[in-house]
């Protein structure tokens, strides 16, 4: 149906209320009614489209620092896993309580008893007595991140060893 003033962008509005596609005049005058608005807008177009990536980036960011504090300990499977298909070496899922579980709060590099409470972070004070876990046969020596090539250590007995094998920093 045509109405009064086709091609002119008012009547767009008018075919769609009642329910009808726009003529081809109308579309065309739509076209170049927002052509000609963007052109007069560019600033604010640039400034809004500017604040709205900010924003949105601001609340990625939050989101992910927030899901990362409340599981710490998915974040870390994540982790190990992507950097074991990294290297295509065979590797399944395990938490911290399953090698616990299995080999005990010992450090197995020095004997001794390891702070389950202390930080894990390096930098942080009180680390080197925190729980790490340490591949027995390292990744970049052909190690597998099976839970038969972990064990419990500081973090300062596991930061020490680098990548070193059993022989090599038992001597």
């Amino acid at each position: 149906m045509k109405f009064p003033g086709c091609a002119t962008g008012d009547s767009w509005s008018a075919h769609r209320k009642y329910k009808e596609p726009p003529c081809d005049n109308c579309h065309q005058g739509r076209k170049e009614y927002y052509r000609k608005w963007k052109q007069k807008n560019k600033d604010k177009i640039k400034i809004e489209r500017r604040d709205n990536y900010l924003r949105k980036r601001k609340n990625r960011l939050a989101y992910s620092k927030k899901y990362r504090q409340e599981n710490p300990e998915y974040v870390r499977l994540n982790t190990r896993l992507r950097r074991a298909r990294k290297i295509n070496t065979p590797s399944e899922k395990y938490t911290t309580q399953d090698v616990l579980n299995l080999y005990g709060t010992k450090c197995h590099i020095c004997q001794e008893e390891i702070d389950l409470f202390a930080p894990r972070r390096p930098g942080i004070k009180g680390f080197e007595r925190g729980l790490h876990l340490d591949h027995l046969i390292p990744l970049s020596k052909g190690g597998t991140d099976l839970l038969e090539n972990i064990r419990p250590t500081h973090g300062s007995c596991n930061l020490s060893k680098k990548d070193k094998l059993k022989e090599q920093y038992e001597d």
